[in-house]
């Protein structure tokens, strides 16, 4: 292909020599040869440029360092709805238990059910149940009683269940006191911390040191006390640093009703 175009040039170049004279085709042969060269240096570019058929890069493509970091292990999530329990399952709903003069009890409808209850709250991130067992009602709230304060809330059940953990966490205190009869301190991590008392006995297992899951039978409802008390359980959420000399009895009662519901 280039010898041809090579030879219409210099027919071009002859043929300019006659026509116009001898210094004409002169020029025009040096014009042709540097059409000839600017062809070929064109050629040579090209054929550099196309290499198995694709555009040959000139410069070089910089990629990315792959990321060899380590990977960072991370705290899981605490869950933004109720936790679930193959052995406990809170009751959506609540009563005030009727025929009784309940103290503090929290605000009802005229049917004795508590209003916009929800069996879950959220304290300080903890997730957990109000009431820890089922088929029982509200005999007493939390507050002044009896010239005294009843740092937790009572619930009656006819006949009595089980008593359930609100959340999972560590057992602190697993005995026997004159006053809680038989009873059972669970941390739940954060400063959170519930008592459960008064239970007929305690579970196998269930010992200071072993970790339980939300809804673990702690023991049945019971009346164990140094002195005369109907069936029932007292509730306690406790809130504080559990690491001083008073431990479970240096920490603050709350009422469980002045935290956040959680959805179930």
């Amino acid at each position: 292909m280039k010898f041809v175009f090579v030879l219409v040039l210099l027919g071009l170049s002859f043929a300019g020599g006659v026509y116009y004279g001898q210094s004409t085709s002169i020029n025009f042969a040096g014009w042709v040869n540097s059409m000839i060269g600017a062809a070929s240096e064109q050629a040579t570019e090209l054929s550099e440029t196309i290499v198995e058929g694709a555009p040959h890069e000139t410069t070089a493509t910089v990629l990315p360092e792959p990321d060899t970091s380590p990977t960072v292990d991370r705290d899981p999530v605490k869950p933004e709805i109720a936790p679930i329990s193959a052995r406990f399952t809170p009751e959506d709903q609540m009563r005030v238990c009727p025929r009784m003069t309940v103290s503090n009890a929290p605000s009802h409808d005229d049917d004795l059910w508590i209003s916009e209850y929800s069996p879950f709250v959220d304290v300080n991130g903890v997730t957990l149940a109000i009431a820890p067992t089922n088929g029982a009602c509200l005999s007493s709230g939390f507050g002044p009683r009896n010239n005294r304060t009843h740092k937790g809330i009572d619930y009656r059940a006819d006949p009595s269940g089980t008593i359930h953990a609100a959340a999972s966490g560590m057992i602190r205190e697993a005995g026997y006191r004159d006053d809680y009869g038989n009873y059972v301190v669970i941390d739940h991590g954060d400063g959170v911390f519930t008592r459960y008392a008064h239970l007929a006995r305690l579970e196998s297992g269930i010992a200071e040191g072993t970790a339980v899951e939300f809804g673990a039978p702690l023991g049945p409802m019971g009346n164990t006390a140094s002195y005369p008390i109907p069936v029932h359980l007292h509730f306690e959420l406790l809130l504080g640093d559990y690491e001083t000399q008073a431990a479970s009895f240096g920490l603050t009662p709350r009422s469980p009703f002045d935290f956040p519901y959680v959805s179930g």
